[in-house]
């Protein structure tokens, strides 16, 4: 009724998405942070530069 390659083919694919998009998580460094946890976010890279005058990025910059 089924073929068995097929379906362990979709499956193989299936896991290597998930795999990957696990590995991308956790090279660009996304975390979760729960309801009783404090975290400081850091923008690491931006097409408008780093900060210059101040010591909190409002405007799109990299930085705290």
């Amino acid at each position: 009724m089924f073929d068995m390659g097929l379906l362990l083919t979709i499956l193989g694919w299936i896991v290597g998405v998930i795999v990957a998009i696990g590995i991308v998580l956790w090279v660009i460094g996304a975390r979760v942070i729960r309801s009783d946890q404090i975290g400081i976010v850091e923008k690491w890279w931006s097409p408008k530069g780093s900060l210059k005058d101040s010591i909190i990025a409002m405007s799109g910059e990299a930085g705290y």
